[in-house]
């Protein structure tokens, strides 16, 4: 029982993980757009 409840905690730590990276990739893409004025906001 314990162990599975573990393994859950750690694929909900990796997707977490994923989506952290995922975030932070569209920012940067972002940030460089908007220097290059492509995005006005």
């Amino acid at each position: 029982m314990e162990d599975k409840f573990e393994s859950a905690v750690f694929h909900d730590i990796e997707q977490q993980e994923g989506w952290n990276r995922k975030i932070s990739f569209s920012k940067e893409i972002t940030s460089i757009l908007s220097k290059w004025e492509i995005i006005k906001w």
